[in-house]
């Protein structure tokens, strides 16, 4: 589709052209909903006139950014790429990094925290973060402010990962902050279509960097200036780790690559090899048994979530509230998206309508339903699905916290059901 008023393309030209971010047509639509929101942030209301403060000021145009690309994030994102670090990366980090050498580790594109702090919890649970200098940035200085406060509400910790919340987090009352000694990682504003700034490349090169689901945004073009800009950055043996749906990466960069069960990790070569062994672990694996799973409760306001397994297998999941026990159709979407990080897409679809029967005008179960049809392949389905929930979204003001999200912004997963749709159109048939 071409866009509905030229003052949209041209907008679009700028971020385009300061950040390298691409518009193809499917996203468009979604890009101009994000540009309307910014235009409200910034108290304006004619685009020419936006435009022209966009083009005269770098902290709006990084508003801009923020709003138009997706902070989807949450703790442990995808744990077979954490284990992977944990019992491949880092033993061969390790044996490289003698003696008390420190460890280098960059995570870039890193939104709201969640990720940076789940490599210093890792770090921390084997041993070496005392060791280890960590540095996140992100392109948005709201992002970093979010990541630097280290406080996050439930909707981060969506994936199953009660033990490390209860280990590494105070409870302050409806949200949780990350305790001190999680707290060692400098994070700072970077555009990643610039070289790595020049005091944390500083030191021999990084050792693991972490660069997932950032690429995606960006045209051909763009994704191999970013990516030579992150080889440079590796130490000779250093890892890359992007994310599966990221675009593939240009062949003349040079790097080896190394089949794990997370996929394919990407190594810069060095003189010698080492065979990493795996380190001995020291806590419980990032990833939860779904026995474990069936086990662990929510921790809403309500209390602790439940499982009742009936005669025939269903589950319900309920609340308590005092000495009664009503269905919640906010356990349910908890209970879906579990599903979902467990790869079981048509679990997660019924756990969905279970929510939705019980509540449709809950709008973070239609947007995990339309992801969970997508996976299944009902892509008309998830479509629908996902139309209903943006269409509860839109009723909200974009900074308005969204009932079931965790505190999550309708803004926020507004640019969620973008992604959702995009990936929608653009699947096969």
């Amino acid at each position: 589709m071409s866009w509905s008023e030229p003052e949209f393309g041209a907008i679009a030209g700028l971020l385009t052209a300061e950040f390298g971010v691409a518009f193809p047509p499917a996203r468009r639509v979604f890009a101009e909903a994000a540009i309307r929101r910014a235009l409200g942030l910034a108290r304006e209301h004619s685009l020419a006139s936006y435009r022209e403060r966009l083009a005269a000021e770098p902290a709006l145009l990084r508003a801009l950014i923020a709003e138009v690309t997706i902070g989807e994030t949450y703790f442990f994102r995808d744990a077979a790429q954490f284990e992977a670090i944990r019992t491949i990366v880092l033993p061969d980090i390790v044996q490289r990094r003698s003696g008390d050498a420190r460890l280098r580790i960059w995570s870039a594109g890193c939104s709201t925290g969640e990720e940076a702090y789940s490599l210093m919890m890792l770090l921390h649970d084997c041993g070496f973060s005392q060791r280890t200098m960590l540095f996140a940035t992100d392109v948005s200085s709201t992002s970093i402010e979010v990541a630097r406060r280290g406080q996050y509400g439930a909707w981060s910790f969506r994936r199953d990962v009660a033990d490390w919340r209860e280990r590494c987090f105070v409870r302050t009352g409806k949200r949780w902050t990350i305790a001190p000694e999680h707290r060692r990682i400098a994070f700072m504003v970077h555009n990643l279509m610039q070289p790595a700034p020049a005091g944390i490349v500083a030191g021999g090169g990084f050792d693991l960097i972490v660069c997932r689901n950032v690429l995606l945004y960006f045209d051909r073009k763009t994704v191999e200036r970013a990516a030579h800009l992150l080889v440079d950055a590796l130490a000779p043996g250093g890892w890359l780790l992007m994310s599966p749906t990221d675009p593939p990466l240009p062949n003349e960069l040079g790097l080896e690559s190394v089949l794990t069960p997370a996929g394919i990790i990407f190594r810069r070569p060095a003189e010698t090899v080492v065979v990493a062994q795996p380190l001995p672990p020291r806590a419980e694996p990032v990833a939860v048994p779904r026995q474990a799973r069936d086990d662990i409760g929510s921790h809403h306001d309500m209390g602790a979530a439940h499982h009742d397994i009936g005669a025939r297998g269903d589950v319900h999941a309920v609340r308590r509230a005092g000495s009664r026990v009503r269905v919640d159709a906010e356990a349910y979407v908890e209970r879906a998206l579990g599903f979902l990080d467990a790869s079981q897409p048509h679990q997660a679809a019924a756990s969905a309508r279970r929510a939705l029967f019980l509540d449709r005008s809950l709008a973070v179960a239609h947007l995990t339903l339309a992801r969970a049809l997508r996976l299944t392949g009902s892509r008309s389905a998830a479509q629908r699905a996902l139309r209903r929930g943006a269409a509860l979204l839109e009723a909200h003001a974009p900074d308005d916290a969204v009932r079931g999200a965790g505190g999550a912004s309708a803004g926020t997963l507004s640019a969620v059901a973008a992604a959702e749709f995009e990936l929608l159109v653009g699947a096969p048939s």
